[in-house]
C-alpha cells in the first residue's frame, strides 16, 4: 500500500487529496495498523476515516468491506515519498516480470569497455561514478553535462526508453534493458542506435544543415523544456538566417496551427506517436515561414538626411512658435521642406556648429526669441 499511495502522491496536484480503499477483517486488526504506520510514514494528514464504506460481495477475508482513507499531503510528504520510494519492492505482482516468482531485478555489471561519467538508475555500490535515480533523471536536467552516461533500465520500464534518452545531451548513451528491445526508438535524428542482446548504444549525431533538421534538433536536445517554447525559438531563429522578422506572436500561430497539442507539455511528456509525427509536423511550419518580407521605403525626412549624410537627432522634435527657425550664423542649414510638422513649419534642423546647443537652456531660449526678425526679446517682469 505504501507504492501504491507515493505513486499516488508523485501524480497529485498542489491542494489534492489521496482516497484510499483498504479493509481488513475484525481477526487481524494488525493488517489495518501496519497500513496506517505506512502512511504515517509518508507523512500524510488523516482528515477522515469512513469504515465500511465499500461493501463487497464475497471477500470474507476482509471481511467483505474496505474502509475509505482521505489523506491530506503535508510540506514533508514530498520528501518522504522521494527518499522512501526507491526502497519499495517492484514484485508485487503474481505473473509477468515483476512479478514473485521473477525474484529481483538483478544489476548490470559494469562494462569493461565504457568508462561513464554517469550512472542512471539502479547500479552495484561497488562503482564510483557519480549517480543519479532515474525519477530524478526524468523530473529535471543535470546539473553537469557529462560526455558518457550509462543507464540500467528495470523490467517494465522499457517504453520509458526514448524518454530516457532525450533527457541528456550526452555524446554516448549506453542502456541496459533487462531483455532485448523488440524495437529501437524512433529518434534517428538525434542518436545512432544499435543493439547489442539487452545493450543498446545511442551515440549523438552531429547538428543538422537544413533548417526542418535545426528546428526539430532544437527541439528534441531541450526535452525538459516546453515543446511549444523551444518549437517558436527555432522557427524565430530560421526567420531570422532568412534575413526576415517573425515575431513571437506569428511563430505561435503557425504551432498552433500545425500542432495544437504542443502546448500541453515538455517533449519527454509526449507520448510516442507525437514524437513519430513531429518531423512531419516541423516541416509544415518552416515551409510557412515567407522567404522574404520587403523592406518599407524611407521616407522623405530620411532620404533628406541621407542624402546629407547627417545623423538622426535625438528626442522628439520641436513644435511651436520656434520650429524650424534656424540658429544664428546658420541660415543656410534648413530642415527638409518636404516633411513638415504638426503646426505646418519645418521640423527641426539639421545639426550644424551647435551654436545654440552649446548655451544653457534659460540663455538658449532667450537668444532664440532674440534672433527673430521683426521681433524684440520681451522685458522681465520686476516686482
Amino acid at each position: 500500500m505504501g507504492l501504491f499511495t507515493a505513486r499516488a502522491v508523485e501524480g497529485l496536484k498542489d491542494e489534492g487529496r489521496v482516497l484510499l480503499a483498504y479493509g481488513a477483517s475484525e481477526r487481524t486488526p494488525m493488517l489495518a495498523l501496519k497500513v496506517q504506520n505506512a502512511l504515517s510514514d509518508l507523512n500524510l494528514a488523516h482528515e477522515a476515516v469512513y469504515p465500511d464504506f465499500n461493501r463487497y460481495f464475497g471477500a470474507e477475508a476482509i471481511g467483505s468491506a474496505a474502509d475509505l482513507y482521505i489523506l491530506r499531503p503535508t510540506s514533508k510528504t514530498r520528501p518522504a515519498v522521494a527518499a522512501r520510494v526507491e526502497r519499495y519492492s517492484t514484485a508485487i505482482y503474481t505473473h509477468g516480470p515483476q512479478s514473485i516468482e521473477s525474484g529481483a531485478v538483478a544489476s548490470p555489471d559494469r562494462p569493461a569497455a565504457f568508462d561513464a561519467d554517469l550512472l542512471v538508475g539502479d547500479w552495484p555500490k561497488q562503482l564510483s561514478q557519480p549517480r543519479v535515480k532515474l525519477t530524478t533523471w526524468l523530473a529535471k536536467p543535470h546539473a553537469t553535462a557529462p560526455s558518457k552516461v550509462a543507464i540500467a533500465v528495470p523490467s517494465g520500464l522499457e517504453a520509458a526508453l526514448p524518454r530516457l534518452l532525450l533527457a541528456t545531451r550526452a555524446a554516448h548513451v549506453r542502456v541496459h534493458l533487462a531483455a532485448p528491445p523488440r524495437s529501437l526508438p524512433p529518434l534517428s535524428a538525434v542518436y545512432e542506435i544499435t543493439a547489442d542482446g539487452a545493450v543498446l548504444d545511442a551515440v549523438r549525431l552531429p547538428p543538422p544543415a537544413d533548417e526542418e533538421g535545426r528546428v526539430l534538433r532544437r527541439i528534441l536536445d531541450n526535452g525538459h523544456g516546453k515543446l511549444a517554447n523551444t518549437w517558436r525559438e527555432g522557427l524565430i531563429a530560421v526567420a531570422q538566417s532568412r534575413g526576415v522578422a517573425l515575431t513571437k506572436n506569428d511563430a505561435r500561430a503557425l504551432i498552433r496551427q500545425a500542432a495544437p497539442w504542443a502546448e500541453t507539455g515538455t517533449v519527454l511528456e509526449m507520448p510516442l506517436h507525437r514524437l513519430e509525427s513531429l518531423a512531419s509536423e516541423v516541416a509544415g511550419t518552416v515551409a510557412a515561414l515567407p522567404a522574404d518580407r520587403p523592406r518599407r521605403a524611407a521616407s522623405a525626412r530620411v532620404r533628406w538626411r541621407r542624402s546629407r549624410g547627417r545623423r538622426r537627432p535625438r528626442g522628439r522634435a520641436r513644435r511651436g512658435r520656434s520650429a524650424g527657425r534656424p540658429d544664428r550664423g546658420c541660415q543656410d542649414r534648413r530642415g527638409p521642406p518636404s516633411s513638415p510638422s504638426r503646426s505646418g513649419r519645418a521640423p527641426w534642423p539639421a545639426p550644424c556648429c551647435g551654436w545654440r546647443r552649446r548655451r544653457p537652456p534659460a540663455v538658449r531660449n532667450r537668444l532664440c526669441r532674440a534672433a527673430r526678425p521683426g521681433r524684440r526679446p520681451r522685458a522681465r517682469r520686476r516686482g
